[in-house]
């Protein structure tokens, strides 16, 4: 079923899993191909384990909220091997950032996901609530060269859906190249 989780997680060694930010929550919404697929049994888990969770009817404006924020600040710290805080901080970076995550709005918008009015503004000041030397899980696989990452599911997939519908994406197209060369 399709859903969404907040965590600020990597894993510090075999077996050894951190928890450094993230709001710990799952959003999740009713399967696509069963809507009325009887889903008392895994809210029974999650409240007896203590695990927060949301249902939501429309929970691709969640998956897409959270894309932008994963997407943008993921491509951009990741080629300009830069921490979230230093990419909040950074004007030029923080610019780049809007831009991509404008790119993808304009995409959600295009399969009729309309996320909320001050979505980017709030995405990008998101990143003021990690700790300032956080990393990106996508930043920390691609510093470890060689480790298979998020990248197509960032920048290829928006690059995608871009000529899809056509819409420019001249910023997540300008990151991923630098990426991927």
């Amino acid at each position: 079923m399709p859903a969404c989780v907040y965590i600020g997680t990597h894993i510090e060694s075999p077996g050894i899993i951190f928890q450094k930010g993230g709001s710990n929550i799952i959003y999740m919404g009713s399967d696509p191909n069963n809507p009325k697929f009887n889903l008392s049994p895994l809210f029974d888990l999650f409240n007896g384990a203590s695990i927060a969770y949301e249902f939501k009817e429309n929970v691709n404006v969640e998956i897409w909220s959270k894309y932008m924020f994963i997407a943008a600040y993921g491509l951009v710290t990741a080629a300009y091997c830069k921490t979230l805080g230093e990419v909040y901080n950074d004007r030029e970076l923080n610019k780049i950032t809007k831009a991509i995550m404008e790119e993808i709005n304009e995409i959600a918008r295009k399969m009729n996901i309309f996320l909320e009015d001050k979505i980017i503004e709030k995405s990008i000041d998101k990143a003021r609530q990690f700790p300032h030397d956080v990393k990106t899980s996508f930043q920390r696989d691609v510093e470890l060269k060689g480790k298979v990452n998020e990248g197509d599911i960032f920048g290829g997939t928006i690059i995608r859906l871009g000529e899809e519908f056509g819409i420019n994406t001249p910023f997540t197209e300008k990151i991923y190249k630098k990426l991927v060369n």
